[in-house]
């Protein structure tokens, strides 16, 4: 299984070369937001980090509830599965004196694999964050989304601000949430609670900023790996205690 220690964070530069180089790079992995038909996305930097040649996910995760669980391993009966993940940046448009627009889509593929104690959790979380400031207040991200499909359902989620409009897709079982947790000018962060529950969780943000700029994009994927240690006085129970692999990307970049 591939599985990073949560007491180490992966960060990677990366400077697109020429347009060319971009366009391949981009093309090897999904490209997954949609936008305006009035808009031209243009790929700056595109990755995907867990998955296999056949796109099965690889990295491990595993959830649980912060309290005593009696009797029952939770190695065996606990949520658990594999997931990977992909990020996309983009240039928006055709630059003008007026401003450029940039934007970023971050994507979650889960897997499950075992979930016995099916009221019990794993939460997962996405974010982004940009060092430019937004110009003229144009800027939007993801919204809150609270699944009321099948767990097999895809369903589209847009937003948009001025002449931009993104949308991305959710797939997950009726009544689970993504919720947004955070947000503002430069960025915004994701959670979702049952990761078992959601087959995949696409989010997206994205800003004006001022003509002949270009913001350097902090990604991150938080992956549950929750610990479970064993006692056996007063009688056999584990403590379970929520956890999480940090994987962290910089990103910058134009076309």
């Amino acid at each position: 299984m591939f599985r990073r220690s949560s007491s180490r964070q992966k960060r990677r530069v990366i400077i697109p070369l020429a347009l060319a180089s971009v366009l391949v790079v981009a093309f090897a992995v999904p490209v997954y937001a949609g936008f305006s038909s009035n808009v031209t996305a243009y790929p700056i930097t595109s990755r995907c980090v867990g998955r296999s040649p056949s796109g099965d996910p690889m990295i491990s995760w595993r959830g649980g509830e912060g309290f005593y669980a009696y009797y029952w391993d939770p190695r065996v009966t606990g949520p658990r599965g594999e997931m990977y993940f992909c990020y996309t940046t983009y240039r928006l448009g055709t630059k003008t004196s007026d401003g450029d627009y940039y934007a970023v889509d971050l994507k979650t593929v889960w897997h499950t694999t075992a979930n016995t104690w099916y009221w019990m959790s794993a939460i997962g979380k996405q974010t982004v964050s940009s060092n430019k400031s937004s110009k003229d207040s144009v800027f939007d991200w993801t919204s809150t989304y609270t699944s009321s499909h099948s767990c097999s359902s895809s369903i589209s989620v847009g937003f948009g601000a001025g002449p931009i409009s993104i949308s991305t897709s959710m797939t997950m079982c009726d009544g689970e949430r993504t919720t947004l947790y955070s947000h503002s000018s430069t960025g915004a962060g994701w959670s979702t609670d049952s990761v078992d529950r959601a087959t995949s969780v696409e989010t997206s943000f994205f800003q004006k900023v001022a003509h002949g700029t270009v913001p350097t994009f902090t990604i991150k994927f938080l992956v549950p790996y929750y610990t479970y240690t064993a006692s056996s006085s007063p009688g056999v129970y584990w403590t379970i205690t929520p956890k999480w692999d940090t994987y962290t990307y910089t990103v910058t970049g134009t076309v």
